[in-house]
């Protein structure tokens, strides 16, 4: 029934009629809750409290947890299969246990959350909670990863193309077509000689000369000349 709004009503709904036709104080219980125990054996998360509905949230009130293994084991909450993990405890082999009460500071769950138990390694561990389900606001914000993947297209002028990290960028020099310029450039000139072109005279030169009476004479530096006189004798 809704609250009512009168100072004198509220002041009225404090009181109700016992079995006994005794009047006594109304009170609403609030520690009530629900148990639920599991023997857990498998490594990871185990559905240990279903959904209670999109709209709905869990309670956890309460908790215990005790090992049946030789070996120790982490035992932890968590409030979804990929939520952070809560309460995580070590128990001690053979018997360690935890028992939790949340009184007062209550555990509500996300809405629509399931409630898991997770384990560090295949062990034997008695779970129990103690939980209510209610249309209660539950904790609305979602849990976010460590890290989250974004995909993001960067806008940019698509008539300019992409610069990469080198270009190659080609240039024409301005010259002169008609004359093509090179490092070296062969010349070819005409040597024009002067002074005196006549040919060198060796020491000694033979001249040829004629004579009068038809006789031609070498001279040379050094001239050697045997002459003959012929006569004829004719007898009388």
């Amino acid at each position: 029934m809704p609250f009512p709004n009168g100072l004198r009503a509220r002041e009225y709904a404090k009181f109700r009629g016992t079995k006994h036709n005794e009047t006594a104080m109304a009170m609403v219980n609030e520690d009530e809750a629900i148990p639920i125990t599991l023997r857990v054996t498998t490594s990871g998360n185990t559905d240990l409290i279903p959904s209670p509905g999109a709209d709905d949230a869990l309670t956890i009130k309460g908790f215990h947890f005790s090992n049946n293994n030789s070996s120790k084991v982490t035992v932890s909450l968590r409030a979804g299969s990929g939520a952070p993990l809560k309460f995580s405890t070590v128990l001690a082999a053979n018997g360690g246990n935890l028992d939790k009460n949340l009184n007062g500071r209550y555990w509500r769950l996300p809405l629509g959350a399931e409630l898991f138990v997770n384990l560090s390694g295949t062990s034997d561990v008695y779970v129990t909670v103690e939980y209510e389900s209610s249309a209660q606001p539950g904790e609305e914000a979602l849990y976010l990863d460590d890290s989250i993947s974004m995909t993001e297209t960067l806008a940019k002028d698509v008539t300019t193309p992409a610069v990469a990290d080198s270009q190659s960028i080609a240039e024409a020099n301005a010259k002169d077509v008609a004359t093509p310029l090179v490092d070296s450039i062969d010349i070819s000139e005409g040597l024009v000689a002067t002074g005196d072109r006549s040919k060198a005279l060796s020491d000694s030169v033979a001249i040829a000369e004629t004579l009068g009476n038809s006789t031609t004479l070498a001279l040379n530096d050094a001239q050697t000349i045997v002459a003959s006189i012929a006569v004829t004798y004719t007898p009388g």
